[in-house]
């Protein structure tokens, strides 16, 4: 079942987007476009909307873009808290992969000197 849905939602992802977005660089905004995307395919209603999926987006990701660059003038709710969300994800994205890098080393060998279990 979650197959289908996966499927599902890359074959529209894939006729939203049929060529490469530069806008789409980001692995945790593609999470959240995903996301999105999942959430407008379980509908039903999904499909010959493609187009204004991406019109979508892309509007999105320009006005995030500039509220970004505002910096502390930035005012609009809406993409502050996206923007502190994607943020979030980030730094424990970076905190997890950190504790994966150090098991990882942990696990290859007990003498490193990194290892906080070393005999």
């Amino acid at each position: 079942m979650v197959a289908h849905r996966l499927i599902a939602t890359f074959d529209y992802l894939d006729k939203a987007f049929p060529t490469k977005s530069p806008e789409l660089r980001n692995r945790s905004i593609v999470q959240s476009i995903a996301t999105l995307a999942a959430r407008v395919v379980a509908t039903g209603r999904g499909a010959g909307y493609e187009e204004r999926f991406r019109a979508f987006v892309l509007e999105f990701m320009s006005e995030l873009s500039r509220q970004v660059e505002l910096g502390r003038d930035a005012a609009d709710p809406d993409y502050l808290l996206f923007q502190g969300s994607v943020n979030a994800i980030l730094g424990l994205a970076h905190v997890l992969g950190m504790r994966f890098s150090c098991g990882r080393c942990c696990a290859s060998t007990r003498h490193s000197p990194n290892c906080s279990t070393r005999q």
